[in-house]
């Protein structure tokens, strides 16, 4: 990570004595929130949070004992919304949308008999629209979630 006062890299790396370094080595997606927090992606880690004050991070994984918990350990994508909610984007568990105040996680699932559920449970990328309406792209065709927070879409054509 880059300390942009210094000029100066720091290394961070997976220390299974450690419980404070990052979870795992494979980096997958870096997110600066709008508070200016770094969020950190990892293949097989789940999702970190990069602590500025003590370079420590402070991570989240799947527990199959609580289903509040992430979704699954491979996180592809972290987005924020104009809400400042943050959604993530995993390589199998589909999407979550991340509750700040508890850090719990809300799923949401590939489910073959909704047409309105994601397309795949693999997120490629997200993006908002000017109405506030999350795009996912999770194979084909791409989502819509809709602002209301009540169904997922389809899309036929992208609004970017």
């Amino acid at each position: 990570m880059l300390d942009p006062l210094t000029g100066k890299f720091t290394h961070y790396a997976f220390d299974s004595r450690d419980p404070g370094s990052i979870s795992d080595n494979d980096i997958t997606h870096i997110f600066e929130d709008s508070r200016r927090r770094v969020w950190v992606g990892t293949s097989h880690g789940g999702l970190c949070l990069f602590n500025p004050g003590d370079h420590s991070f402070t991570c989240f994984r799947h527990d199959e004992k609580d289903k509040l918990s992430l979704a699954l350990n491979s996180v592809w994508r972290i987005f924020e919304d104009s809400r400042h909610q943050l959604w993530i984007g995993t390589r199998g568990g589909g999407l979550d949308l991340m509750d700040l105040s508890n850090n719990t996680f809300r799923h949401f699932k590939h489910d073959p008999g909704n047409p309105n559920s994601l397309a795949r449970d693999i997120v490629f990328s997200l993006a908002e629209d000017d109405r506030e309406n999350l795009w996912i792209v999770s194979g084909s065709p791409k989502r819509r979630f809709l602002s209301t927070g009540s169904a997922f879409k389809p899309a036929c054509s992208t609004p970017f």
